[in-house]
């Protein structure tokens, strides 16, 4: 994934420990208008507001591991979070 990447916001089930399954928004890497590999998920704060995100598109705007704020690497690598992106609509 490069700052750029244009992500599509994908509703999918994910099976927990207990065999149930849970409903999560995974971030899906479009190229050449064609969903092509999972790079993460959307963080659970934002399920409340599903609708408002499912099939959205995003674009990444920023790495956090390769950020040159040292502050934004540390709670990157702690929140495990990877990319900053926006919606386009």
């Amino acid at each position: 994934m490069i700052v750029g990447s244009l992500l599509v916001l994908l509703p999918v089930a994910i099976t927990n420990g207990q065999n149930e399954n849970e409903y999560a928004i995974a971030a899906v890497i479009l190229e050449n208008g064609t969903p092509t590999c999972t790079v993460g998920f959307v963080g659970r704060e934002f399920h409340y507001f599903r609708e408002q995100y499912e099939n959205k598109l995003a674009q990444v705007s920023e790495l956090l591991l390769d950020s040159t704020n040292s502050e934004h690497r540390r709670r990157a690598h702690i929140n495990r979070r990877i990319a900053v992106s926006y919606l386009l609509n």
